[in-house]
This record gives C-alpha cells, sequence and structure tokens, in this order.
C-alpha cells in the first residue's frame, strides 16, 4: 500500500474513533445542558463546557457527513445539532470563492481519481474544464451531457470545483471552432443549457443527490477572445461584449445563482498581430456593461519576464503587473467592485528556448512571487488563481513553450513549482 494511501487511511480512523467519543460523550453533554438552568456558578461554567462540546461534535459529524452519513446523522441527532442532514451539502453561495482568500485552481486536469486525489489534497479546490459547444450540441437541440456528467461527478467526489469555459461553436452553426459568434442568440442559448444543469441548484445536481454538492457557481465566456489563436479574424472587443451582453442574460434568466467571467487584456491581436484597444471598445459598444459583469478573467502571461517587470506608460502587453492596467481601466469605467479571476498563468520550462522559457528552479521562484504579490499588492480584488498547466505531455518538443508550463514533467514527477502551490495553500 502507498504511503499516501495508509495515511489517508489512518487519519480517516482518528477521526471515526474522535466522533464515537463525542457519541459517548452525548449524555454528559445532555446533563451538563440540564445544569445550566441552575444560577449557580459551577453550573454555568458546566454548561459552557457542555455548549463547547455540542459545537465540536457538530463540526465534526459535518466533516465526515460526506464519507459517513450515517454515523454523521446519530451524531447531529444526539447533539441537537443546528443543521438537519439534508442541509449537510447546504449549497454554496455562487461567490463563495471570494469569500476566503485566494482560491487555487488547475489547468487541463486529468479527471482521473488519481490525479483529483493529488490536487485535492494539495489544497486546491478548484479546476478549469472546457464544455465544448459543438460536442455537447452536435446538432441542434440534441444535448448530450454523459462526457460532463461524468467529469462533474468525478471532480465532486473529490471535492474540487470546476470553473467551465464556454466555446467552440458546433459545425451546424456554419462556424470554425474559434470562431466568435456575431449572432449570439444560439451561443447564447448553449449557455443557459449548461448552467442550467451544472450550476447552483441545476437538474444535474437534482438528479444526483448522492454526490457532494459542488456546482459551478462562476463560468467563463470564451477562452482569450482577444487572443487570435481564439478569435478566427482577428479579435473583435465590439463583437465579444455583444456576446458577453447576451451570454449573461440568458444565463441569469436559466439559473438566477449563476455567475459570468468577462475576458480581458490590455489589447487584443489582429491578423497581422498588431494591437488593439480592448477594455474601452467593450463599453463603447456596450455601455452597460457592468450590469452583466460578475467578475473579470485574465491571463498575465509576461514569459521569460519574471512576475516583477513593468514598464508603466510603456508597451506592457507581455508583463504580468499589466494585471493593474486592465482593472484601471474598468475602474475607469465604474466597475471597481468587479473581482479578478486569474484563469490562466505560468512560466514554461523547455530546455531549448531561452527566449521564451526559464529553468525549473526560476519557474518556481516566480511562481512564488507572484503568488506573494496577489496575496498583498492584489489582494483587494484578485480573487482565483489558476495555475497552467497541470502536467505537461509525455511527448515534448524542447523548443516548443507550450509543452513545457506543467507543475509536472511529461514523466509524471513533481517540478519544484508543485512544491511552491502546495506551500501556498497551506498543504505543506
Amino acid at each position: 500500500m502507498l504511503p499516501r494511501a495508509r495515511a489517508r487511511i489512518a487519519a480517516r480512523l482518528v477521526l471515526l474513533a474522535a466522533l464515537a467519543l463525542a457519541l459517548v460523550a452525548g449524555p454528559a453533554s445532555a446533563a451538563s445542558e440540564h445544569a445550566s438552568r441552575s444560577a449557580h456558578p459551577a453550573a454555568k461554567h458546566s454548561s459552557a463546557k457542555a455548549r463547547k462540546q455540542r459545537a465540536a461534535a457538530c463540526r465534526r459529524a459535518l466533516q465526515l457527513a460526506r464519507h459517513h452519513s450515517r454515523l454523521a446523522l446519530r451524531i447531529q441527532r444526539r447533539h441537537r445539532c443546528a443543521r438537519p442532514r439534508r442541509h449537510i451539502r447546504r449549497p454554496a453561495a455562487p461567490g463563495s470563492a471570494s469569500l476566503g482568500g485566494l482560491q487555487f485552481g488547475v489547468n487541463s486536469m486529468w479527471f482521473n481519481d488519481s490525479d483529483l486525489t493529488r490536487v485535492h489534497d494539495a489544497g486546491v479546490t478548484m479546476a478549469r474544464v472546457e464544455i465544448d459547444w459543438g460536442a455537447v450540441e452536435p446538432s441542434r437541440g440534441n444535448w448530450r451531457w454523459g462526457t460532463w456528467d461524468s467529469i462533474f461527478a468525478r471532480a465532486a467526489a473529490h471535492g474540487v470545483t470546476l470553473l467551465p469555459i464556454l466555446m467552440g461553436p458546433p459545425s451546424w452553426a456554419g462556424l470554425a471552432w474559434n470562431e466568435i459568434p456575431t449572432n449570439p442568440a444560439g451561443y447564447a442559448d448553449y449557455v443557459a443549457h449548461v448552467v442550467a444543469r451544472y450550476g447552483p441548484g441545476g437538474s444535474f445536481w437534482r438528479s444526483n443527490q448522492g454526490l457532494a454538492y459542488h456546482p459551478a457557481g462562476y463560468f467563463e465566456i470564451w477562452n482569450e477572445p482577444y487572443w487570435i489563436d481564439f478569435a478566427a479574424g482577428g479579435s473583435n472587443p465590439q463583437n465579444y461584449a455583444r456576446l458577453y451582453r447576451a451570454a449573461a442574460a440568458a444565463g441569469r434568466a436559466a439559473n438566477p445563482q449563476a455567475r459570468y467571467l468577462i475576458e480581458a487584456d490590455v489589447s487584443g491581436t489582429t491578423p497581422s498581430l498588431g494591437y488593439v484597444e480592448w477594455v474601452d471598445v467593450m463599453y463603447r459598444a456596450v455601455p452597460d456593461l457592468n450590469d452583466y459583469i460578475d467578475g473579470v478573467a485574465v491571463h498575465p502571461y509576461s514569459q521569460p519576464r519574471g512576475p516583477d517587470v513593468y514598464t508603466p506608460g510603456g508597451f506592457s502587453r507581455w508583463q504580468f503587473r499589466r494585471i493593474e492596467q486592465i482593472r484601471q481601466k474598468f475602474v475607469n469605467h465604474g466597475a471597481s467592485d468587479k473581482p479578478f479571476w486569474i484563469t490562466e498563468i505560468g512560466w514554461p520550462t523547455c530546455p531549448s528556448n531561452p527566449e521564451k522559457c526559464v529553468s525549473e528552479s526560476t519557474q518556481a521562484a516566480d511562481t512564488a512571487r507572484m503568488i506573494a504579490m496577489l496575496k498583498t499588492n492584489y489582494a483587494s480584488y484578485v480573487r482565483a488563481l489558476f495555475l497552467y498547466n497541470y502536467h505537461d505531455p509525455a511527448r515534448q518538443n524542447p523548443s516548443n513553450m507550450e509543452n513545457w508550463f506543467g507543475l509536472f514533467r511529461g514523466n509524471g514527477s513533481p517540478k519544484p513549482v508543485w512544491d511552491v502551490l502546495r506551500r501556498a495553500t497551506g498543504a505543506i
């Protein structure tokens, strides 16, 4: 048996023993509570102790509810816990990821038990996943959810919440996979169906009451529409702003609890790899854009530069600290209350491209410095960090940076950056 497996089993046995003791302590707690009706100081002290014991037992019950529901229910009844069994997996508020400090996620997860366990044990609570429109609606009105039902179920079983990316038009819509629709009606309908199924209180969760409740609270509208690779024909901030508005409106009608992230950078790219203004142009196209924005998704890549490099007032398109410029643009448009989510960021470690890549030790150091900045300089508005990428492919081109962003090498071994992430989450 692997050491981690033994450790998990031992920890569970300790928890079970503690819960058994809590059950035994029930009558004593009840007696103490009865004594609290006396005005004697000793009785009052006993009453306070009983309340603390009961509160501790209730917390243990909630901890254990996912795997040992019957034992949890017995403890709740014995100690008269405030929450009935049906609320053990109470739906989290869609904005809960913004309430507990910086939340951590990863990109390009393998949604198998082994990797989900490793991610969860590392203190990572979220993973980004694409729900491809063309695959989920291969013909108009024909919805196929099987692949994503399985992914949501596996992730939920390991305590991981998913951030869906909504993109990838189907061929029947007459668009390329990376072409942003100019008529947003079909895309908006797809968004509405996805959030009605996987968002808070969605049909998937109602049909799977036995699953741990981890609905998608936020949904990312497209991926990098400002970058030509994901915007066939060149980025078009006006078109994207209209698409976002239609998607958010349709999504809210289908599931009022779901929230939506708008994609932003300081500029978009043209077919000739020139640059065009992004945020200001979106607002010119949709002046009431703030009414639809729940958060801003950014990808402030800077490789091979570290996160501290910055030329304010100059060309910052490939500097991490341009996040400050992006935020200022939203503040200028009255959107200072919108949280930022970094849904992609990382440093590649390819050995044969020093103009783009860094060493593994530098990757770790840059990531650690960036996280420190997020927890201090940007703590007031950055709510989530999704590192890119979870793993390198098994076969790699030594000069292709896209093959080397991983937290794990192609052979499955962790890079030093993995421990940086685990320290940041408090896992080690």
